[in-house]
């Protein structure tokens, strides 16, 4: 706890407390507080939400974006992008294209679909250049990184100065032959 309150005060009020216990869910539950404005808010977090926890700085709200890359067996690495946060979590539709990533596979990524009326109806105007750079990282990721089975980013806040990741989960495989979806 005492580790806890020294990061909050090191990264400056106000922060968010999230569990990182195993399995935790990234929202809800009782398992993240935000806005902690004192040592004595954090340590009322932390008893609340139990630890381990993850101390942040409070990211300025942006529009709420998700980012991802996968290995398929058969196809590669996949990059992922659409909209985030609770859309996320009901099934909203999202791009989903192949690494390595072209200029106009990025582009498409982000102005296409639900994500790209999203973007396009913010105010302030979302920092398209950004989330593509964002895109081509993953997409980079994925191909020099086959042991990143899954990296999931959500959600990003996408706003007018670039984005922010505010949560992210990754799944890392075993090294070795990689396995194919054919057993002959």
């Amino acid at each position: 706890i005492d580790a806890a309150i020294e990061a909050a005060t090191a990264l400056g009020f106000p922060v968010a407390v999230k569990s990182s216990a195993p399995l935790a869910p990234p929202r809800g539950a009782g398992h993240v507080v935000l806005h902690l404005a004192s040592a004595e808010q954090v340590r009322a977090a932390i008893a609340r939400v139990g630890l381990p926890v993850i101390v942040q700085p409070m990211a300025e709200r942006g529009v709420e974006v998700l980012a991802g890359v996968a290995q398929d067996p058969v196809f590669g690495p996949l990059v992922a992008f659409g909209p985030g946060g609770w859309s996320a979590d009901l099934g909203t539709p999202m791009g989903v294209r192949l690494a390595p990533l072209t200029d106009a596979d990025a582009a498409e990524l982000v102005t296409g679909g639900k994500v790209g009326e999203l973007i396009a109806a913010s105010a302030p105007q979302v920092d398209v250049g950004a989330l593509e750079e964002l895109l081509h990282r993953l997409s980079r990721l994925g191909d020099d990184l086959p042991e990143v089975a899954e990296l999931d980013l959500n959600p990003v806040f996408a706003r007018a100065d670039g984005c922010v990741v505010v949560h992210s989960r990754v799944r890392v495989a075993p090294s070795g032959p990689a396995r194919g979806w054919k057993t002959w």
